[in-house]
């Protein structure tokens, strides 16, 4: 959503967000 560098990011089954560049 943000103006960023090319950023994605994913939500685990745990719950938890990772994201990587």
């Amino acid at each position: 959503s943000m103006r960023r560098r090319a950023e994605a990011c994913i939500v685990t089954e745990g719950g938890h967000i990772e994201h990587f560049l």
